[in-house]
């Protein structure tokens, strides 16, 4: 896949894939297994061509496998920049909230010391 058919995926779709490629990866290891057992079978005879196939399940393997960590790492990075994005978010409004926690307490202050100066309040 290329890099820019990548899009962000959920956990529901990230696991989809993942099981899709986990079955995929369950019948290739049984057609390896299959192949080994029928090479076994024929240890007698000369097998042509069968290194080839071994060769080509364990790339479409090696293809199933990179295709799942690329899928894996496209999701991780796009919970990272959500995880940044909501801290980000959360540190502007802490700020926010400090700023109006000093004014009013300021103010509150201010509304002491006048009622402190006030002759009725004596």
């Amino acid at each position: 896949m290329a890099e820019k058919s990548f899009r962000f995926i959920d956990k529901t779709e990230l696991l989809d894939i993942m099981r899709r490629q986990e079955a995929e990866i369950e019948r290739l290891n049984a057609e390896i297994a299959k192949l080994a057992a029928d090479r076994d079978g024929q240890a007698q005879k000369p097998a042509y061509g069968s290194d080839r196939l071994l060769d080509e399940v364990s790339l479409s393997v090696e293809g199933v496998m990179k295709a799942a960590q690329e899928a894996a790492d496209v999701y991780l990075q796009g919970v990272r920049e959500q995880a940044d994005a909501m801290i980000k978010a959360a540190r502007r409004e802490c700020d926010e909230l400090m700023g109006f926690i000093d004014r009013s307490h300021s103010a509150l202050h201010d509304m002491i010391d006048s009622y402190k100066r006030c002759p009725s309040g004596n």
